[in-house]
């Protein structure tokens, strides 16, 4: 992946937290009742997401 793609990806990420976080900070976000197997599978699959964008993230830093 090329560094300026890279780049893009990640401002990306930052602005979806971002409306994330003035989502939850001005809104009311309601929770979600699921039954503990799809809490798991949940966990699990947010858990991956946080792996894979730590990993996108971290390769710049190992690319200079």
């Amino acid at each position: 992946m090329r560094s300026a793609t890279l780049y893009r990806v990640l401002a990306a990420l930052l602005v979806l937290i971002t409306v994330a976080l003035l989502g939850t900070h001005l809104g009311t976000v309601g929770t979600v009742s699921l039954p503990r197997p799809a809490t798991w599978v949940a966990g699990a699959v947010a858990g991956f997401g946080i792996g894979v964008v730590a990993a996108v993230m971290g390769s710049p830093a190992a690319s200079c």
